[in-house]
């Protein structure tokens, strides 16, 4: 997917969104709809082979955050805090069918940081799993892909990851 000039002007603007925003769901859409809809350039084979149902059903428009929970000394987090920081802020951990609505509304927006859904992770053999939005490094490939952690030790999120929060 080659950006135009127009798509350069919204990445410009996706830009100055702060960090809430309104985002339309849409919780009638299969997986495989919105995957196509968003025009990502590569989906990580585990997300095309899993199963992943909706929490809910209908349409909403509603607010979303992407919580960044890093100070400046920090380079990594702790796999747990995310989840219970975004609970305690009042929202609840977005899930894959809403990263990729995210990913349709503001296809330029991943491009800026990985966006991981905390809501839809799974555990394959000695591996948890969440989906991300992210980009290929250098490039304004978008991509659906796996973020995998290996459960031996201690799980540390990368400093750089926003993690989507829904009202």
């Amino acid at each position: 997917m080659q950006m135009t000039k127009r798509d350069w002007q919204e990445f410009e603007e996706t830009a100055q969104i702060f960090e809430i925003f309104l985002t339309e769901f849409n919780y009638n859409q299969s997986l495989k709809t919105k995957i196509k809809k968003a025009k990502f350039s590569y989906v990580d084979k585990e997300i095309k082979n899993s199963i992943f149902y909706p929490k809910k059903e209908g349409k909403t428009t509603t607010e979303v955050k992407l919580f960044n929970f890093f100070s400046q000394n920090d380079d990594y987090l702790n796999i747990i805090k995310p989840a219970s920081k975004i609970i305690e802020a009042g929202y609840t951990p977005g899930d894959i069918f809403e990263l990729c609505d995210i990913a349709i509304s503001n296809p330029w927006l991943q491009l800026y940081y990985p966006i991981v859904a905390l809501n839809s992770m799974w555990q394959c053999g000695n591996f948890i799993n969440f989906p991300a939005l992210d980009s290929c490094t250098h490039s304004t490939k978008r991509q659906l892909t796996v973020f995998r952690f290996w459960t031996e030790g201690n799980i540390l999120w990368p400093k750089y990851c926003r993690f989507l929060g829904v009202k």
